[in-house]
């Protein structure tokens, strides 16, 4: 689930310590050339320039309040029709935002939450779709909280496999801890494991991951390609990725902020061409309506 370090993924990783033998490229910050406006090379393969027509919101209305949006502004990417927010945040602005201000947290009290509950259970039903092995997986979780998503989802690694939480949120630690200690009381041969830092480059062996799961993340992500590019690494051939975001498609153009610091603004059909252009097949999407909002869940696998 989403909490404040978990949107921080890549705020402090060396993307340049990424090796990646893949369809995707390495994202790259967006630069200046000539003037010339451009987005990270994943989302928009041909580098074209952006201009004011390809502008859904010519200015972020954050800037009332934090300095750091005044210069940027929502363009439409031409290849993808992504909603992307440009020039790309930097690393300094973000941390700083994130530290001092960012109070979206949703607070989640049980694994029987409707959140956890029905994203487990897309995530079992894709793992039966895809003729996966039944137990002995490996299941990481970005940004995982409580663990509730791990807990309902712990049989796939019964019998050798893990539940590895990357969670770098000191507050969350003390439950997390419970949850997993109960899942490995109820769960033959599980093995659990806390990692207390952000998900960055290189932390996961090559191939070693069969399922990854992330919540109400991405859209924070001021540039997702290092992500994607990672994800394809990590994840074994035949794995899948889970991913949830807000679909929130149209609210630049229609001048609405839901979610704070939200840079990123997807429908289903945008993040399917983001995650098919990265090389992953789609396996299932949906646009659900939640209580906090319309959301796109989606689950996609890497080719064998």
């Amino acid at each position: 689930m989403l909490n404040l370090l978990s949107t921080l993924f890549f705020l402090s990783a060396n993307v340049d310590a990424l090796h990646v033998s893949s369809k995707i490229e390495k994202g790259v910050a967006l630069h200046k050339k000539s003037n010339c406006l451009t987005a990270p090379k994943c989302l928009e393969p041909g580098e074209e320039c952006m201009t004011s027509a390809m502008q859904v919101r010519s200015k972020r209305p954050e800037c009332n309040k934090w300095d750091k949006f005044c210069d940027k502004a929502v363009y439409e990417l031409p290849s993808t029709g992504l909603k992307l927010t440009l020039p790309i945040m930097t690393q300094e602005d973000l941390s700083y935002l994130y530290s001092h201000d960012y109070k979206g947290q949703m607070l989640i009290e049980s694994p029987t939450h409707w959140r956890p509950t029905q994203q487990a259970q897309m995530i079992l039903d894709s793992h039966l779709s895809a003729g996966m092995n039944h137990d002995g997986l490996n299941v990481v979780e970005m940004g995982c909280a409580a663990g509730w998503v791990l807990y309902n989802v712990k049989e796939l690694a019964r019998n050798g496999g893990k539940l590895t939480c990357f969670e770098a949120d000191p507050h969350f630690h003390t439950k997390l801890n419970e949850t997993f200690k109960r899942a490995e009381r109820e769960t033959s041969g599980l093995r659990t494991e806390i990692i207390p830092r952000l998900f960055t480059p290189g932390m996961l062996a090559e191939n070693s991951v069969d399922i990854f799961t992330s919540s109400q993340t991405l859209e924070h992500f001021a540039d997702p390609c290092p992500w994607l590019a990672e994800m394809y690494r990590v994840v074994k051939p035949g794995g899948l990725i889970f991913t949830e975001v807000p679909e929130q498609d149209k609210d630049p153009a229609a001048g609405l902020t839901r979610g704070q610091f939200h840079l990123i603004y997807f429908k289903e059909a945008t993040f399917n061409k983001m995650m098919s252009n990265a090389g992953f097949e789609r396996m299932k999407s949906v646009t659900e309506t939640t209580p906090p909002g319309l959301a796109v869940r989606a689950v996609y696998r890497k080719p064998h």
